[in-house]
């Protein structure tokens, strides 16, 4: 899948009066076009992200879209931390789309995740470059694969150190001092020797007819005030006063509401509709047709909803179309057996070393389709007029969506404005723009807003899933019960992930491609949340088959002084790993690396007199680099695993006569509170550079409750959700 899939949100905007500066560090043809689009005398520019104002505010421009993950006050932290700004007079808003502002740093993120190339210090500023033209090229913007805080690190640093220079520049030549005899600290600049102070406010005008260093120093982490420390989130006190404005909030001036008609089932067309029963019900103001649906235009969206239901739509349904689940499988299984299949790893001879081992295991494993299910479904608000659109949006790709606002509406990008809400959800669902060309679609024929809102049935029936996976793994062990052979073949591939993380004499695996029944779409950790279950399951399954135990066995084949095998120890030691548990409990293990951390976890579970299931507890010990915010970071680590465990215990998307069946959360139930196990975070401090942090906790969590599973009960799970096997 090419990486235009995955768009960024680079952009920046500032209003008032102040210096304003950016990850460029030095003007050029963008800065003009970035002061045109702030407008006003009173502000100058010299680049994008960082506003300082006379009243000495700090205004932080966020490219990145906040979606529960903290991004709008860990990013705030890092400008912050280099300027030397007092934090509670930082503010953050977030950025609209528009070339001048793309940064192109989340290209050289893809790059590292990809290849494990890591840019020395001569590349990567010329990388940079060619990653921000390559960027704007592509219209990537973008904000998910647990990115923002690893593209910001430098990014955003180095705004707020370009501009500590800038006003410490300005203050030494009034006070007639030499620079580096001054700092900045609680937004002054000091010039200890004399005693003396400025407020940044003071100095803003003559800071910004400076020109921006291209290289400031960065501070020694050794002096950080705010990196590090849990401060308190920026965008928590809107929140809680419902002051906060997600997508489904917008209201503009005669706004009008839309609801569809939709195909159950994807890529079908339509072939017949009743607008006259629609119209004739109140509030009704238009029906219009698209491809694949029928959007009702009403006064509220409840009128809007029974006015599509009225339509009596109808659709066609696509030829070639996989009938429903077990064929879905069956044609995987059928490639499994004789597809052609392409390497993806190999290490020694693990057919030969299989035939060879003293005892040998096969087993297949089924991942199924899961869907985004966010809490506020997909929406959109477009009002096309007078040759320009605007577009209210909760999306992780605002640059596509402009984009593809343009298209449709015929109109040129430039005259396309993205306003991009909070999101109430994402988990890489919002990178998909489906809902963007049906709202504008809807606005080009009608002369007012319009937002459109989906309801939860088409949102888990038109989605973008992962993917159904099925992977058939071999192992051996010799005599002494350690693993010597290990092969595995699967469907689907999507993102780069490490299918072998232990030192294993002989492995092979393989891939064969099958088109996938539903569109395939990023879904939280992507494909590191199979090939978790899939690895760590089997590591389990072989420690059981050589007699050995599950952590000691990880620790025998992890080298010495890994980052896997540090979380690894940190998290037997904070679990108890080997003491006594309740009769009917046990404990399971599993690790992971993605996204440039490393994480590993152990689940405590049992079952009821009934049987069912009943996770307790999970502990997680994160090594993500250096940490911003600690307390933003347990909040992830918790989300993500509660994440995982709803999709582990209950979650699948199953076809029916080519279509989802699935429509509410009462067939796609979701893991309750009364459910939840006690989670213990337990966080490696570490100097290396962040690593990402929403979606590592998640891959870990299926494979860390059945390997627990099998030590409470004797019993293997190797299909998920464990409902399937009645456990739930």
């Amino acid at each position: 899948m090419a990486i235009t899939r995955r768009k960024v949100l680079l952009t920046g905007l500032a209003v008032g009066g102040g210096l304003v500066v950016a990850a460029t560090l030095r003007p050029d043809r963008d800065v003009p076009r970035a002061e045109a689009r702030l407008g006003g005398d009173d502000a100058r520019m010299l680049t994008t992200w960082l506003r300082i104002g006379h009243d000495d505010s700090v205004l932080v421009v966020v490219p990145y879209c906040e979606m529960g993950q903290g991004v709008h006050t860990a990013l705030p932290m890092l400008a912050a931390e280099e300027l030397g700004a007092d934090f509670a007079r930082v503010s953050v808003m977030h950025a609209p789309a528009a070339p001048e502002f793309v940064s192109g740093q989340v290209l050289l993120t893809f790059l590292e995740q990809g290849t494990g190339y890591t840019p020395g210090t001569v590349t990567r500023r010329p990388l940079r470059s060619v990653s921000r033209r390559a960027s704007r090229l592509f219209d990537v913007m973008f904000t998910g694969a647990s990115t923002t805080v690893r593209n910001g690190w430098v990014t955003f640093r180095e705004a707020g150190a370009a501009a500590r220079a800038m006003l410490i520049a300005e203050a030494a030549a009034r006070w007639g001092v030499e620079e580096d005899t001054c700092d900045t600290r609680e937004g002054l600049v000091h010039h200890a020797a004399s005693g003396r102070s400025l407020r940044f406010g003071e100095l803003v005008d003559g800071a910004a007819s400076r020109r921006a260093p291209s290289r400031p120093p960065l501070r020694d982490p050794d002096s950080f005030q705010f990196i590090g420390r849990s401060l308190p989130r920026l965008d928590i006190p809107d929140k809680a006063a419902g002051r906060a404005m997600f997508g489904v909030d917008v209201r503009p001036a005669g706004l009008k509401h839309a609801a569809l008609a939709a195909a159950p089932y994807p890529d079908a067309q339509l072939t017949g509709f009743d607008a006259e029963r629609a119209r004739a019900l109140p509030g009704v103001h238009a029906v219009i047709p698209l491809e694949d649906a029928v959007a009702v235009v009403a006064d509220s969206w409840w009128e809007a909803r029974r006015a599509a239901d009225a339509l009596d739509a109808r659709f066609s349904r696509p030829q070639g179309a996989v009938a429903d689940t077990a064929a879905a499988e069956r044609r995987i299984r059928d490639a499994l057996d004789s597809g052609r299949r392409s390497r993806r790893l190999r290490v020694g001879d693990a057919p030969g070393a299989l035939a060879a081992a003293a005892r040998r295991l096969d087993a297949e494993y089924v991942v199924p389709h899961l869907a985004h299910a966010c809490m506020e479904p997909m929406n959109a608000t477009a009002w096309v007029r007078e040759g320009r659109c605007d577009l209210w949006i909760p999306t992780q790709a605002p640059m596509r969506a402009r984009s593809e606002a343009a298209r449709v509406a015929g109109l040129r990008a430039r005259d396309v404005e993205v306003h991009t809400t909070l999101l109430g959800g994402g988990f890489g669902r919002r990178a998909e723009i489906d809902v963007v060309t049906q709202a504008v679609a809807v606005a080009r024929e009608v002369p007012y807003p319009v937002q459109l809102l989906w309801d939860r049935p088409q949102d888990l029936q038109r989605g973008f899933y992962r993917p159904l996976v099925i992977a058939r793994m071999q192992g051996g062990v010799d005599k002494r019960g350690m693993p010597v052979a290990w092969t595995q073949v699967f469907n689907a591939d999507h993102q780069s992930v490490d299918l072998m993380p232990y030192a294993l004499p002989n492995a092979l695996a393989e891939r064969v491609r099958v088109d996938d029944a539903l569109p395939w779409g990023w879904w939280r950790s992507v494909d590191h949340s199979q090939h978790a279950f899939f690895t760590e399951s089997m590591i389990d399954e072989l420690a059981a088959l050589g007699g050995q135990d599950p952590v000691a066995l990880r620790l025998a084949l992890l080298p010495e002084g890994s980052r896997l095998r540090g979380v690894l120890e940190r998290v037997a030691e904070a679990c108890g790993w080997g003491n006594a548990l309740p009769p009917g409990r046990g404990r399971g293990v599993a690790i992971s690396a993605s996204f440039g951390s490393y994480i590993a976890q152990v689940a405590e579970v049992g079952l009821d007199e009934a049987g069912r299931l009943r996770v307790y507890r999970i502990d997680c010990a994160l090594d993500c680099g250096q940490i911003v915010n600690p307390d933003t970071v347990r909040a992830q680590v918790e989300g993500g695993i509660l994440f995982g465990l709803s999709a582990a215990l209950r979650e699948e998307v199953t076809l029916r006569d080519g279509a989802v069946v699935q429509r509410n959360f009462d067939s796609y139930p979701m893991l309750g509170l009364a459910e939840s196990p006690e989670i213990h975070v337990h966080l490696v401090a570490s100097r290396a550079s962040p690593g990402g942090v929403g979606e590592p906790p998640t891959p870990p969590v299926a494979p860390a409750v059945t390997n627990a599973l099998y030590a409470a009960s004797g019993r293997r799970i190797r299909r998920l959700p464990l409902s399937t096997a009645g456990l739930v």
